[in-house]
């Protein structure tokens, strides 16, 4: 997937989206909103953060100017590419072992029994065609049990590292 692809979805004003200015830099998960909060507080539009989160009043008439400086951010400070890819062989073996293992292990520790998975096969094959719904550890979790992402905190979603198996063209 290139910057372009990814960056699309991101467009919701009225018409075309812009053309992207240029990447500062790229920035991890972890930065995203940090950096996007202080993109969009230097184009005009403060936010206030609370947590993980943010609140953001958009005066009124604003609404297009605000769209148009969100996605000027996000092309700026795109995430690095190794976020957005699809994932390869190596990182769908080690999710499927993560999700069926120690993720598995922790729901259960917190109350919750996830289905019962799917082959590494039938997991790999439904990711690749992209099959809604597929088997997902959290299904069985309603999303008003999570917490905010509070349980996501406790059992996170990828193992540690899993990015960095990315091999990113």
């Amino acid at each position: 997937m290139t910057r372009e692809q990814w960056l699309a979805p991101k467009w919701h004003g009225d018409g075309p989206s812009p053309t992207p200015l240029p990447v500062i830099r790229e920035v991890t998960r972890a930065e995203s909103l940090r950096v996007w909060i202080s993109c969009m507080e230097e184009a005009g539009f403060p936010n206030e953060s609370q947590g993980d989160d943010y609140v953001t009043t958009i005066p009124e008439g604003q609404q297009q100017a605000h769209d148009i400086a969100s996605f000027q951010c996000d092309a700026q400070y795109p995430l690095e590419p190794k976020y957005y890819q699809l994932y390869n062989a190596c990182q769908l073996k080690a999710l499927y072992e993560y999700q069926t293992g120690p993720l598995t292990d922790c729901l259960r520790a917190h109350g919750w029994t996830p289905d019962a998975p799917p082959s590494l096969e039938k997991f790999a094959a439904d990711y690749r065609a992209d099959v809604s719904p597929r088997w997902w550890p959290y299904d069985n979790v309603p999303e008003d049990e999570r917490g905010g992402d509070r349980l996501e905190k406790m059992c996170p979603l990828e193992p540690e590292g899993f990015f960095d198996l990315a091999t990113v063209q």
